[in-house]
């Protein structure tokens, strides 16, 4: 679980179900105890922009991408734009990297379809010749893009329950 706590044992206040829900109704994050776990319930972040970081793991993940980044692709810097597009895989295949053994280890969620067949690894990296013109590497520019997925978070869990009696099949 993304939110449950390591070390923390227990909690001053019970939180129950009622006032946990109505807390996270109003984006404040509760600490509760959930099936013998403490987490931190809701696990909002502080960000108005909650399309993109709802979640409070998501901008760490967001910020440990562009860290990491920018610490790999530093010796990359100054290096000679060549015709061949080595300077571009090099790009790539760092940031590839990255991002894989960030979805090895839970932080990006690949996407499947209905089959089970996997549509992309949780991440897409783009650098080259289409968003890198003449122009702009003329000026030593270079830029790649990363798209990421960071959560498979559901906020909440339906579930209906149909009763059915001894002589009628389960729907």
């Amino acid at each position: 679980m993304l939110s449950a706590s390591r070390f923390v044992s227990g909690v001053a206040v019970d939180v129950n179900k009622v006032i946990g829900d109505d807390l996270d109704e109003n984006f404040v994050n509760a600490i509760r105890v959930i099936q013998n776990t403490v987490r931190i319930y809701g696990a909002r972040s502080c960000s108005l922009d909650t399309s993109n970081f709802k979640y409070i793991t998501q901008q760490d993940v967001v910020n440990t991408v562009v860290s990491e980044a920018y610490a790999s692709l530093e010796d990359l810097v100054f290096s000679p734009i060549d015709g061949r597009n080595e300077l571009f895989a090099a790009i790539s295949s760092r940031l590839v990297a990255i991002l894989a053994t960030m979805r090895d280890t839970g932080a990006l969620y690949p996407a499947f379809d209905a089959n089970g067949i996997q549509l992309d690894p949780g991440f897409t990296v783009k650098c080259d010749k289409t968003i890198n013109p003449a122009t702009q590497l003329a000026e030593g520019l270079i830029k790649a893009t990363v798209g990421l997925r960071v959560s498979s978070i559901g906020d909440k869990i339906e579930i209906d329950i149909v009763k059915s009696n001894l002589t009628t099949s389960v729907v």
